[in-house]
């Protein structure tokens, strides 16, 4: 490993820590929230408003065009340097957010779908906005690594909408509406975006210090940073964070528009069944994300530029703690789901349990694939992510048209399963490709060795 950069002191697994109990304490409410909204609402109601938000979250990437992950790369290899590159940018974000609410706006009114679901669409589009502060707050504590307020700031929405859900099971009037959700999430959304304006707006105004080892000392990086000083164009953004965007929303697809497909190919009520199974899913997915998007993604952008061997190792030993964790979550979901969904959920969900069995076999791959894609992210890799993200994306697609008519949500979960497991694959032989070769497959069991932990 090396001396330059250490990826693991008592000051990183102090603030992993809490980026764990946040992420914890995160996941717990959303379950929670989504078990009291399931078991209120009827399977239509939920399957209407969980499909809606699918849809927003899944344009949300559109929106922000990967403006928050060209930030991380920018300031990865250009330090202080790069604020250069901020107002140029929320120029494109605002373009790109006008565009999104426009197409959202059009499918509410001339999409195949009822008064109803129309009505949620339109009163959730503040989600957008929300979502796009959200993360470029996320961006700043990153660079910051302020990662006790990073915790705080990005759970804060899912802390709100569990608090509000609450209010309305235990003290107010019941039963719960879905119009009594989407007003709650609206003010929410329209609260948290005020607060991000503010950090954002500070931001610009230069009110923060970037933090080590994204301020670099290597001269001949500096030198070329005085060179590149002339005004950035608004193509110069675009081109930079195209690929972000678009991997956004790829993923996004793969992801979540199973629940889009299944409102409308199936009904609501199928999409609700597997909304309920896939809950479970996103909060599973919440751990591995915060470990390598949250806190890793800054360094590891900085570790691509100057310090290769310390971004192998932690390569190699993140993929075997990955994926023998992703297995033993797996095991368990596996073996007792069909147990728990229908106490959960109610025995109106009874089948959730079957949807989430299958889903279940895509949490190892998705737990090593967030460990595989990681070098991906930095230099001028990302091309190729992206390109693997979209064919992924196209199958998905496909797939989710064939099976879904036939299988309803068993066939969603197959499509996911199938496409989390390509995604894989091509992985895994871009890096061998293109970046570690033969080094890809070694040192994966290293973090099981007293040796790599006895510096700590």
């Amino acid at each position: 490993m090396s001396n330059n950069i250490d990826p693991l002191n008592k000051n990183s697994l102090s603030s992993l820590s809490f980026l764990f109990l946040g992420g914890l304490v995160s996941s717990i409410c959303i379950f929670v929230t989504q078990v009291i909204l399931a078991r209120e609402l009827s399977s239509n109601g939920f399957g209407n408003l969980m499909s809606a938000i699918a849809l927003i979250t899944l344009m949300s990437p559109l929106a922000l065009f990967g403006v928050s992950d060209t930030w991380l790369k920018v300031y990865g290899s250009e330090g202080s340097k790069a604020h250069r590159w901020l107002k140029i940018s929320l120029k494109l974000v605002f373009l790109s957010l006008a565009f999104t609410l426009l197409v959202l706006v059009f499918w509410a009114f001339y999409g195949p779908h009822d008064e109803s679901y129309r009505f949620i669409l339109l009163c959730l589009l503040p989600l957008l906005l929300s979502h796009i502060l959200i993360e470029l707050v996320n961006t700043r504590f990153q660079l910051e690594a302020k990662y006790i307020s990073l915790a705080f700031w990005q759970n804060l929405i899912h802390f709100l909408r569990f608090f509000y859900i609450i209010f309305f099971y235990y003290f107010a009037f019941r039963p719960l509406k879905e119009t009594d959700v989407v007003s709650g999430y609206l003010v929410i959304s329209l609260g948290l975006s005020l607060i991000g304006f503010y950090y954002l707006y500070m931001m610009i105004k230069g009110k923060f210090t970037l933090a080590l080892p994204l301020v670099h000392k290597n001269k001949e990086t500096t030198n070329k940073q005085t060179k590149v000083q002339s005004p950035l164009k608004l193509r110069e953004i675009f081109l930079k964070s195209t690929p972000f965007g678009l991997a956004g929303l790829f993923y996004l697809i793969y992801l979540q528009s199973d629940l889009i497909f299944l409102k409308y190919l199936v009904g609501e009520q199928a999409a609700g069944i597997y909304a309920a199974a896939f809950s479970i899913m996103l909060a599973v997915y919440y751990f591995p994300g915060v470990i390598y998007q949250k806190y890793l993604l800054p360094k590891i952008h900085a570790w691509a530029n100057f310090d290769k061997e310390t971004l192998l190792n932690v390569f190699q030993v993140g993929n075997g703690l990955m994926l023998a964790t992703g297995f033993f979550v797996f095991i368990f979901i596996f073996c007792f789901s069909p147990l728990f969904m229908p106490l959960l959920f109610g025995s109106e969900y009874t089948d959730s349990g079957k949807a989430l069995r299958i889903l279940a076999i895509c949490i190892p791959i998705r737990f090593l694939a967030t460990s595989v894609e990681s070098p991906l992210f930095t230099l001028n890799l990302m091309k190729w992510k992206t390109c693997i993200m979209g064919l992924a994306a196209f199958i998905n697609i496909v797939l989710n048209f064939f099976l879904i008519p036939s299988f309803s949500y068993i066939g969603a979960a197959i499509a996911t399963v199938v496409s989390e497991s390509i995604l894989l694959f091509l992985y895994l032989l871009t890096i061998n490709l293109k970046v570690f070769g033969k080094d890809t497959w070694k040192g994966w069991w290293g973090g099981f060795s007293k040796s790599f932990w006895k510096h700590f």
